[in-house]
């Protein structure tokens, strides 16, 4: 969806609406980070000797090639037209993907074991009217698309975005019941 959705926005490049379309393809790359985390036999997986962190860092490769997907068709998109700011929207891919990935994180933390529809919607729901509003731009715009240079707070704002979706993902997907395990394993050797 995301690449057919970037092909039209090369085809419309000298339209107006090209950068309308993009930021979509955008929204559907940070929107299918939202399945990258899927697991519909969670109870199975919990209970085989591999980690649910160890099974997350097997999914990450997804993610980074949805965040290389949409980088690598802005830049494409920035040298057929070089004269829209397409490379501003790489840091919304990026953060956008993190995003997507913090909320099936959380959700999955929820008991929610396969989050990824309701993570996507929510992540394609919320990202694309936040560019489009950017009701932050009085402090930091999170896309600069109206100004020509890219101001440094834009790349910052993003940064803190990831960072906290790391810190979120890294927290929700510790493995549920091993500290419970513990206890109760020494509840069993005080007896």
């Amino acid at each position: 969806m995301a690449a057919s959705l970037f092909c039209l926005a090369g085809w419309l490049r000298h339209d107006q609406m090209a950068l309308l379309v993009a930021l979509m393809a955008v929204g559907a790359c940070a929107a299918a980070a939202g399945y990258v985390l899927d697991e519909e036999s969670a109870d199975v997986a919990d209970a085989t000797p591999t980690s649910r962190p160890v099974r997350m860092a097997w999914r990450l490769p997804v993610a980074a090639l949805l965040t290389t997907v949409g980088a690598g068709a802005l830049i494409g998109l920035d040298r057929l037209d070089p004269t829209t700011p397409w490379l501003h929207l790489v840091p919304v891919v990026v953060g956008g993907v993190a995003l997507g990935l913090a909320l099936a994180s959380a959700l999955r933390r929820s008991g929610n074991s396969a989050p990824g529809d309701l993570a996507a919607v929510v992540t394609l729901g919320a990202l694309v009217p936040i560019v489009l509003v950017d009701p932050l731009r009085h402090w930091v715009s999170l896309t600069s698309l109206q100004t020509p240079d890219y101001a440094p707070r834009t790349a910052y704002a993003w940064a803190a975005i990831v960072l906290a979706c790391a810190l979120v993902v890294l927290a929700c997907e510790a493995d549920p019941g091993r500290a419970a395990t513990r206890s109760t394993s020494r509840k069993d050797n005080d007896t």
